[in-house]
């Protein structure tokens, strides 16, 4: 029979927690701060990096953000894909909704 650590059983029956979203990140500020877009940054447009920065969250969150459809378009220059500030301003507002829900409710 196999005997297992104290450490390794507790472990296991502590509760995962759960992430919250970049979005809810940015909603939910528990000290009611405006979200960092908001507060007067320079940058019009952002790159990938600038973007997990301003969301809170990593860039292989963002990569998959992108890869999923659930950021909105990017503006390209050139090769490089850029996304205006007051876009994600704008779509964090709305709650974050998918690219395609997003394109759909700003087109109208």
């Amino acid at each position: 029979m196999r005997k297992t650590s104290p450490t390794a059983t507790a472990r296991r029956s502590q509760p995962v927690a759960l992430q919250a979203t970049p979005c809810q990140q940015l909603r939910e500020s528990a000290d009611g701060s405006s979200s960092p877009l908001e507060s007067g940054g320079t940058t019009l447009l952002l790159d990938r990096s600038d973007l997990a920065r301003e969301l809170r969250t990593s860039l292989k969150t963002i990569n998959r953000m992108i890869s999923s459809g659930r950021l909105p378009a990017p503006v390209s220059i050139g090769k490089r894909r850029r996304w205006p500030r007051t876009t994600i301003i704008e779509w964090v507002g709305m709650g974050c909704p998918s690219a395609a829900d997003f394109a759909r409710l700003t087109k109208a």
